[in-house]
């Protein structure tokens, strides 16, 4: 439970905060350079954020916020069939999230991917068979907890990773 006073955890008001980016999506279909059926679909974002720490005074980013992010996925329909593959990826960079007593960091390594194979007329549905995580990305989390708050001394420190390893998924979409 979190209490009132000065090591309270509230809202607050900042005298100023700066974030500004850039993002950009598409899909780039490879028929017009004589490749009938390819297609690649992409998102990608950066952004660049700064506040002054109202704690230390020292410049940091926003809590969370997204630096770096982006996904991908070439898909090829074969034609002339009812088959498609595809291949795709994302990862996402995000800042500390930063409280008033301790500092925590989400990531992801290196990057998820995924390949998947496609039917779509099975009795009139889509059935498809995927492998996630086909690079071994995990996941890892570091935590320094800071006594009484950040400007003080560090307490303690946690550093957690998580395999997911790989994960096939078996699937069928449609109105039977």
């Amino acid at each position: 439970m979190r209490t009132f006073g000065p090591n309270a955890e509230g809202p607050g008001n900042l005298d100023q905060a700066t974030r500004y980016g850039i993002a950009t999506n598409g899909t780039f279909k490879f028929a017009p350079v004589g490749v009938e059926g390819l297609q690649l679909e992409y998102e990608l974002e950066v952004r660049q954020s700064k506040l002054d720490d109202p704690l230390t005074g020292e410049t940091r980013r926003i809590n969370d916020d997204l630096m770096l992010g982006g996904f991908f996925e070439l898909r090829y329909d074969i034609p002339k069939t009812d088959w498609a593959l595809g291949f795709g990826g994302e990862r996402y960079d995000n800042a500390p999230f930063v409280r008033l007593d301790e500092r925590q960091l989400f990531e992801l390594r290196p990057i998820y991917t995924f390949l998947y194979v496609e039917h779509k007329d099975i009795f009139g549905m889509t059935g498809k068979v995927e492998w996630f995580n086909v690079t071994d990305g995990d996941e890892q989390f570091t935590r320094q907890v800071y006594t009484p708050r950040r400007d003080g001394s560090l307490l303690f420190s946690e550093d957690r990773s998580w395999s997911a390893g790989p994960i096939l998924t078996v699937s069928l979409r449609g109105t039977f």
